[in-house]
């Protein structure tokens, strides 16, 4: 049985993950799950456990909360936001570049935010961007593309 490829779809939208899930779901089956981190926090917080997991690809929302649904009471680890939820998908772009483990893995920014407006980190370039106004297919497509069609040499 082929190896069951794994996407990091770092997204806050309870809705949005459901739609994906369900249409990756239907389109691939057990071929491909996806891994959801709902907020900049929780990425920060969980970076080195998901840089050990078999990721394949990231979908990549660009507005996220700091964090989701934590009170700040029941917080241990007092961490403060990096900046403005607008650019979190943007810092959070930033680490996975800088990372050894996700660096060379496709990467989807997936936004209803106008890509053309945004400041990327020199030196970085721009990643592949779909609007989440794009038909479903669009996003299918995007995945068998980087997942299935690729090859074993990742080119």
């Amino acid at each position: 049985m082929p190896h069951t490829k794994l996407v990091l779809f770092i997204e806050d939208e309870p809705f949005a993950v459901d739609w994906v899930k369900r249409i990756v779901a239907e389109e691939f089956r057990e071929l491909c799950r996806i891994e959801n981190v709902r907020s900049e926090r929780e990425f920060l917080l969980r970076q080195e456990e998901l840089e050990k997991m078999a990721v394949d690809a990231v979908i990549l929302d660009i507005i996220l909360p700091w964090e989701d649904g934590v009170p700040v009471t029941d917080r241990t680890d007092y961490m403060k936001p990096r900046g403005p939820i607008y650019e979190a998908g943007i810092r959070i772009y930033e680490d996975l570049k800088g990372s050894a483990r996700f660096r060379d893995l496709p990467l989807l920014m997936y936004s209803v935010t106008d890509v053309d407006r945004l400041v990327f980190p020199e030196g970085l370039g721009k990643p592949a961007f779909m609007s989440k106004q794009a038909p479903d297919f669009r996003l299918l497509q995007w995945i068998r593309r980087n997942l299935f069609e690729r090859g074993d040499s990742g080119s």
